[in-house]
């Protein structure tokens, strides 16, 4: 397959500065052989290296990911707290059964398959898996039929195949080429066959993924066939507010400039940073509204 990790590396590290390192996000960052996530939790940080064993062996990895802790990618980069953590190595299984329902068991979530932790798709198979399988009990009143059974096992390979496409994206449009893992992702992969079912139905090339036009992104018919793809692109420096775009564009020509939508874009980000600085920050708001000052 075209996602090439199959090994982590997971920790616990305390915290330096806990009102700094608090973040109310999971990071997420690339390095050498695949990516870190941060997950700052009330007492400690978890954090963890996602890679590839073709590109990385464990030592290497183990490296990589030390040094990762230890540098500015961090929020507080520390040499002591990264050589002093203690590493649990884990092998990612891939896939997904065959069938999920047999018989009267039905198997939901991590149970009925995996791809890699990444945008968190275990946790929305679940939420999809349950809920289709709740339909199909509620239909007939319980009274399940072979084709019933067959249908939702169709569903959840379907969903399965596009949380699996969805991921990766992240990959096959990074800019990175520093290293032989993301040259091979980015350069070596072939994502067409992959992406023939989850390109809008408008304009079936493959380049359609990336040519969008400003009243293509922001129409409800653009969210509900690319789901969250667009924000991926944006992430990767791709611009679908581009001047040539909305030059071309003959709804947006005629109606509103190109220089209008600029400004409006700017000055509700201004707005929304401005916005930002007047609010706590995660820690602040986590000690005074929810632990009351025991944090």
């Amino acid at each position: 397959g075209y996602l090439m990790n199959d090994r982590a590396i997971a920790t616990q590290i305390p915290y330096i500065n806990k009102e700094q390192e608090m973040e109310s996000v999971t990071n997420c960052t690339a390095i050498d052989a695949g990516w870190v996530w941060n997950i700052p939790l009330i007492h400690r940080i978890g954090t963890g290296y996602v890679y590839s064993s073709k590109f990385a062996t464990q030592e290497q990895a183990e490296e990589q990911f030390r040094r990762h802790l230890a540098s500015n990618d961090m929020v507080i980069g520390d040499k002591q707290r990264a050589e002093q953590a203690e590493f649990k190595h884990i092998k990612i299984r891939h896939g997904i059964h065959e069938r999920t329902w047999v018989n009267n068991v039905v198997a939901i979530g991590l149970s009925a398959g995996f791809i890699e932790p990444l945008e968190s798709t275990g946790l929305m198979l679940t939420h999809e898996s349950a809920l289709f399988l709740l339909r199909t009990l509620l239909k007939k009143d319980g009274l399940i039929n072979k084709i019933d059974i067959d249908n939702y096992n169709l569903n959840v390979q379907e969903v399965m195949e596009s949380f699996r496409t969805f991921i990766g994206q992240h990959y096959a449009y990074s800019s990175r080429r520093d290293t032989p893992y993301w040259k091979y992702v980015t350069e070596s992969i072939t994502y067409e066959k992959q992406l023939d079912g989850y390109k809008p139905q408008s304009n079936p090339r493959p380049s359609s993924w990336v040519d969008i036009s400003y009243r293509q992104l922001t129409s409800l018919e653009m969210d509900q066939e690319m789901g969250g793809i667009p924000y991926i692109l944006a992430g990767h420096g791709y611009n679908p507010l581009s001047k040539t775009d909305l030059l071309l564009d003959d709804y947006l020509s005629s109606n509103i400039s190109w220089t209008k939508t600029r400004d409006l874009f700017y000055a509700k980000k201004k707005a929304m940073i401005e916005h930002c600085k007047t609010l706590p920050s995660h820690y602040e708001f986590l000690k005074r509204e929810i632990y009351k000052g025991d944090v």
